[in-house]
């Protein structure tokens, strides 16, 4: 894949967090969705896109890192952009997953807590309402009640391999990768397996950390629409060991600097 810069006339631009982003008459199709790469986009001064292709490896064994996070794309254009996007997928079990993800993520679960999760002393007259809470905030200015295909249109590949998005531009799967056809002819090709960018070298501090017994580091002081900013995160500490990472950029790498 050719690395350009958006000055370049060539279609397809290599994204500094990963993945690729490919410019057509007929819009723009990213592929690959690694953490943060909306600000990919912001910081380039590209249209956002509403076509993501999924990936067949929805995580990236090698470095720890999901490069199938569609949720921020989802939400910068559906609540910013007034508009849905368009996830290309592989199959059904693919298009269950990412649906749960957003089930989980935007709406909460689908079972409320049980009672065991309240102390015996805590009154039952008085305990939230769960179901009824999330059904209030997950309905629109309009009033209408969210659901996922509110925010995102699932796109399947066909027998042959071709992901039809519109007059005049599909997504054709091909040995190693992918081909973006525009009015008939091959436009751009992409390699099926996500490229990311070389991990960053840190200086390593001279005094050992010593990780609490319970504590939490911040990650981050930023927001996921700050391009220049590094969207907020935590990681729990619970026995001088690592519980859980929680929304930092490159989370499953963070979690193995700081352990």
């Amino acid at each position: 894949m050719t690395s350009t810069t958006p000055t370049d006339p060539s279609p397809v631009i290599a994204l500094p967090r990963g993945g690729a982003y490919v410019a057509t008459p007929h819009g723009a199709i990213q592929f690959g969705i690694p953490p943060e790469t909306i600000k990919d986009s912001m910081a380039l001064r590209l249209v956002v896109p509403t076509i993501y292709v999924v990936p067949h490896d929805l995580f990236h064994r090698r470095r720890g890192l999901n490069v199938a996070e569609c949720e921020f794309p989802a939400y910068y254009n559906f609540f910013l952009l007034k508009r849905r996007i368009r996830l290309v997928i592989d199959d059904a079990s693919v298009e269950a997953r990412v649906r749960a993800v957003f089930q989980e993520s935007l709406f909460g679960p689908l079972v409320a807590p049980p009672d065991l999760e309240f102390d015996d002393d805590y009154p039952a007259d008085i305990r939230p309402d769960f179901r009824r809470e999330m059904d209030n905030f997950r309905r629109g200015i309009d009033g209408k009640r969210l659901e996922v295909d509110t925010l995102v249109e699932f796109v399947r590949f066909d027998p042959r391999g071709l992901a039809q998005l519109g007059p005049g531009l599909a997504v054709q799967q091909v040995p190693g990768g992918y081909e973006v056809v525009v009015d008939g002819g091959v436009h751009g090709r992409v390699p099926a397996e996500v490229e990311l960018p070389d991990r960053r070298s840190e200086v390593v501090p001279s005094t050992p950390f010593n990780p609490p017994s319970l504590g939490v580091t911040v990650l981050g002081a930023s927001h996921g629409f700050d391009p220049a900013g590094k969207t907020t995160g935590f990681v729990i500490w619970v026995d001088g060991r690592v519980e859980a990472v929680a929304g930092a950029e490159h989370g499953d790498a963070e979690r193995g600097r700081v352990e």
